[in-house]
């Protein structure tokens, strides 16, 4: 018997890293899944690892009509939501704030911010009809600790934490939970800056338990919240970051500099 047999979840941001891999968790918990996100070769590609558990649904969380279509076919299709994992994100451009490209700002937070909160507006509604529902955001530990160089990724995510407690004061009487998961170093295709030389091995050194995360680390607390072990836990953010917000955020301006500056001359072309 899996951990969330006869449940529905909602996952967006599926098609790649941390959203595909809370997917197949769930699905292989005994979850019927409708997975989002903008790459369709991508959400087929999941859909045929998952099975018939699995509906894929083309939705971009920058389109409120995308969301509604997607917890639409949920409710049509499996008579319910149960479950609503909002993992898409984007990390968006990096510049010190005296530099800041507000148009590339609100690209950030139109998918970490408005994205989110629609989400939740429409994930919501069909929740608090049914009277209950856990709603699981993926945040990071940038919304908790600052960076140099990311104001726009890092004020966006301490909005989805923030945006995360409000939403569970407002649904807890209507038998709703509402949680984040804020990862830390993790290794997906928009980490892949990490693996520069030094910039990973800089973050190791600020990590106690001495790695970079893996999706995986992820999926255990991912199905804890979806499930009902976790029905007396709602408002609350949950940074699976290897320890790293113990200690402080590497310097990532001065590291990108020094590679610069020490990179090998290019030969004449």
């Amino acid at each position: 018997m899996g951990m969330l047999d006869g449940k529905t979840a909602i996952v967006t941001g599926a098609t790649h890293g941390i959203g595909r891999a809370i997917a197949i968790a769930y699905a292989s918990e005994g979850a019927h899944v409708v997975a989002c996100g903008r790459d369709e070769p991508a959400l087929a590609s999941l859909a045929a690892a998952i099975g018939g558990r699995c509906v894929a649904q083309r939705a971009d969380v920058q389109s409120e009509a995308d969301i509604e279509a997607a917890v639409r076919i949920a409710t049509e299709r499996f008579g319910g939501l149960d479950i609503a994992l909002n993992a898409a994100g984007t990390g968006g451009s990096t510049s010190l704030v005296r530099n800041a490209d507000l148009a590339a700002a609100e690209e950030t937070w139109r998918t970490n911010v408005l994205g989110v909160l629609a989400c939740m507006k429409h994930e919501s509604r069909v929740m608090r009809q049914r009277g209950r529902g856990t709603i699981i955001n993926v945040s990071s530990l940038s919304g908790k600790m600052p960076a140099k160089a990311m104001a726009a990724y890092c004020g966006s995510k301490a909005a989805v934490n923030m945006m995360t407690e409000v939403a569970a004061l407002e649904l807890g009487e209507f038998g709703v939970r509402v949680n984040a998961i804020g990862p830390g170093a993790i290794d997906t295709r928009m980490t892949e800056w990490m693996k520069l030389p030094g910039i990973g091995e800089a973050i190791v050194s600020e990590t106690p338990l001495g790695r970079i995360g893996q999706t995986g680390d992820l999926t255990g607390l991912a199905l804890y919240l979806a499930s009902d072990a976790s029905s007396f836990v709602t408002g609350q953010v949950f940074y699976a970051d290897g320890g790293a917000s113990l200690m402080r955020y590497p310097d990532l301006p001065a590291l990108f500099r020094s590679l610069r500056d020490n990179a090998p001359p290019q030969a004449p072309s």
